[in-house]
């Protein structure tokens, strides 16, 4: 693990994958280090693709072994690191 890893990495952004899970109606959600709530997935790592990063990180957060099925959904989030 490299430490702080939401902090903007050699000088780019931080690029994550998330990832929705849905068995029998219901949503998987993961509580992260701040205490709210969050869909299962991480920072991308350099040469990675956004497909293994999401496997990877449900792996390290959830335990299970996913396979992607739609992907991907892209999505924009700009905001400061204080």
């Amino acid at each position: 693990m490299m430490g702080k890893r939401r902090k903007i990495m050699d000088g780019r952004w931080a690029i994550s994958a998330k990832g929705v899970l849905v068995r029998g109606g219901r949503v998987l959600l993961a509580s992260n280090d701040r205490g709210e709530w969050e869909l299962p997935g991480g920072h991308i790592e350099p040469g990675e693709s956004p497909e293994t990063a999401l496997v990877r990180e449900f792996s390290e957060e959830t335990g299970l072994d996913v396979k992607p099925r739609r992907f991907p959904v892209i999505r924009f989030s700009f905001f400061s690191i204080p």
